[in-house]
């Protein structure tokens, strides 16, 4: 029983040589779409100063690629209404979409012959607003207050993942077949 302990301890060893350099072959060889892309995605916190009549607090989250340094989402809904600043924010780096700020909401608004929700947003001293058009009959609100992002943690997009699935296959076939011829013999 010892020594096949042993020629299994062995093997293993064996197997070991030979597949470091198969991956560091792979790896080297990778196309860089290939490589990791990571993406934050922050919580944007608000709270409110002041506002008429109670109003429910806005909510809102962004979406970072870190890869790219590209901003993918940028989103806050209030009252029932949801707001994208994606284009307004997109020439802002990681660090400015992180700082805390302030905002303004109200609702309705009349502007340009419709009513409409208003949402602004004062970033590293740049403001951007966005609106949406409401029904004839919403009622009147308004908040003001200050938000702060909390980060959550980034995370590999799926399709890195996905590069470890076809690795273990290989690794399992490679010790499958591996195991088919046997043990290592030993010269008498």
């Amino acid at each position: 029983m010892h020594t096949d302990t042993t020629a299994r301890l062995k093997f293993s060893w064996q197997s070991l040589h030979l597949i470091l350099p198969v991956v560091a072959i792979a790896w080297l060889a990778a196309p860089p779409q290939a490589s990791v892309d990571i993406t934050t995605t922050d919580t944007l916190n608000f709270t409110i100063t002041s506002g008429f009549p109670t109003t429910p607090t806005p909510t809102g989250s962004f979406t970072f690629d870190d890869t790219t340094n590209t901003l993918t989402s940028y989103t806050t809904s209030w009252d029932g209404f949801s707001f994208d600043f994606t284009s307004q924010l997109a020439a802002f780096d990681l660090a400015s979409l992180q700082a805390p700020g302030t905002f303004q909401v109200a609702t309705p608004i009349f502007s340009s012959g419709a009513d409409i929700a208003l949402f602004r947003l004062t970033v590293n001293a740049t403001t951007v607003e966005v609106d949406v058009p409401v029904p004839a009959l919403t009622t009147t609100a308004a908040a003001q207050g200050t938000f702060a992002s909390s980060p959550a943690l980034s995370v590999p997009e799926p399709s890195a993942l996905a590069l470890l699935g076809p690795a273990l296959a290989g690794l399992f076939l490679f010790k499958f077949r591996a195991n088919r011829r046997g043990p290592p013999t030993r010269p008498a």
